[in-house]
């Protein structure tokens, strides 16, 4: 499968045209610039495998494919390779629960549109009964 094939996006500056980043657009914005995302088709169960199994994932820049995967339900690439995507585009540690817990924050920092949290903050994600905090 190719992987323009199950990619789709629409940006801010044509709604009514559709893109891929695998290829020339003529809008002068990409899926790498981010920020100007608006939606994102969501693979089916088959084209999620179909896209891992292709390696595609590894063609994109750290920001396309940190945001390609938080906008989709499925996994559609290792996980290791997406936690470190999303690592490199926030420039700071995260927190395996905080794709589970924060998702929404997650996308609104990746877009600036949210500070990265505090420890603290993201230590309140997980839920009291079952944290156990050692200090040193």
């Amino acid at each position: 499968m190719d992987a323009a094939g199950v990619l789709r996006v629409c940006v801010e500056e044509d709604m009514n045209d559709r893109h891929s980043p695998f290829g020339n657009s003529r809008c002068p914005t990409r899926v790498g610039a981010y920020p100007k995302l608006l939606q994102m088709e969501q693979l089916t169960e088959e084209q999620a495998i179909a896209f891992a199994e292709s390696g595609a994932w590894e063609k994109m820049d750290m920001k396309t494919r940190a945001l390609f995967q938080m906008e989709q339900d499925r996994l559609c690439m290792p996980f290791d390779s997406f936690h470190e995507a999303v690592t490199k585009v926030l420039g700071r540690p995260v927190w395996t629960h905080e794709f589970g817990l924060n998702r929404d924050g997650l996308l609104a920092e990746m877009r600036g549109k949210a500070s990265a949290p505090s420890f603290a903050d993201i230590l309140a994600l997980l839920p009291a009964e079952r944290t156990v905090v050692i200090g040193l």
